[in-house]
């Protein structure tokens, strides 16, 4: 991030560095062509299985995108558990926790924390 709080940085990458991440994150066959490469991967800052995508942008280089996956886009071992929202609400990290329990319910955000600090008391 830039002095400025409004604005980003956009880190430019080469397509050896792209496809380098890539064989090294991917979870899942990686897909590539001439001006995308993307793959699932698991990712750290959301405690949660991914799309990560990148587009070649002229004539800059290419840039990297994360998106959280769709329930019907998730093997049986991405499922998001509720256990699994109680592990990392332990940790210590609520945001992501609370985050997951949004992709997993399609709930909002007041109700995604309630639930959450709700099954950390249950599960204890």
């Amino acid at each position: 991030m830039q002095n400025n709080d409004d604005e980003f940085e956009i880190e430019y990458l080469t397509r050896e560095q792209v496809i380098a991440r890539s064989r090294q994150e991917a979870s899942r066959d990686i897909i590539e062509s001439d001006s995308m490469i993307s793959y699932t991967a698991f990712v750290p800052q959301f405690e949660d299985f991914c799309h990560c995508e990148f587009r070649l942008v002229l004539p800059h280089g290419w840039v990297g995108s994360i998106r959280v996956l769709r329930a019907d886009e998730r093997r049986a071992d991405e499922q998001i558990t509720d256990g699994r929202i109680c592990e990392v609400a332990r940790a210590g990290r609520l945001i992501p926790a609370i985050r997951l329990y949004r992709a997993k319910y399609g709930v909002g955000l007041a109700d995604a924390k309630a639930h959450v600090d709700e099954l950390m008391k249950r599960d204890l």
